[in-house]
């Protein structure tokens, strides 16, 4: 009985029930992620309070960054509410609604679940499709995880679809552009650190 009961608890720990977007999400205060592409360059990402700030940086010395606000609803679902986009120099800059919110991310997420959501921002309409595609491990700067693969279309203005690698405990792996995740508040390789540590930073 011993043996069941331990065995229970580890499996628990290991594979948690009842997962929302906070598990899938980064949601905690000061979280900087790093990612890298093929090409040596990277972007600095910063969870806080529930906004991600990307940084991205060009020659001549002009930074610009895009923030977007998230916000959980009672089910654990992701809503995306408003954004920012501004470079260094640039005094005027952009602020945008989503008029509803968008669902971003529907739990729960299982394979074949799908989602759509329309929205505008200014005057425009904006429509958002979302589906879950399949679980697969994914291998990054970082380490290799397992994550759920998520696929957004969106349609109006100019029309993109983007991958959504998303790990359980980090969030996204990677970011559009070829943008892999290389660290997480300076833990460069989960070789490096153990795992308490690397799911410290994250909570």
């Amino acid at each position: 009985m011993r043996r069941i009961f331990l065995l229970s608890f580890w499996l628990i720990l290991i594979f948690p029930f009842g997962a929302q977007a906070m598990d899938y999400w980064p949601m905690g205060d000061n979280l900087v992620y790093t990612y890298v592409n093929h090409q040596g360059k990277t972007k600095t990402v910063t969870y806080s309070d529930g906004t991600r700030t990307i940084e991205t940086s060009y020659s001549g010395g002009i930074n610009c960054y895009s923030s977007e606000h998230f916000s959980i609803d009672s089910n654990g679902d992701l809503w995306l509410e408003s954004g920012t986009e501004y470079c260094t120099g640039d005094y005027h800059g952009s602020w945008w609604e989503m008029t509803p919110a968008v669902k971003f991310l529907d739990f729960p997420l299982e394979v074949g679940n799908s989602w759509m959501y329309e929205t505008t921002t200014w005057v425009e309409p904006i429509f958002y499709i979302c589906e879950v595609m399949s679980m697969e491990n994914k291998t990054v700067p970082l380490g290799t995880f397992e994550c759920i693969v998520v696929q957004e279309l969106r349609l109006g203005g100019d029309p993109t679809v983007q991958t959504h690698y998303l790990n359980r405990e980090f969030g996204p792996l990677t970011l559009s552009g070829g943008y892999e995740l290389s660290s997480i508040n300076g833990s460069v390789s989960v070789e490096e650190s153990t795992w308490g540590g690397i799911k410290a930073l994250y909570r």
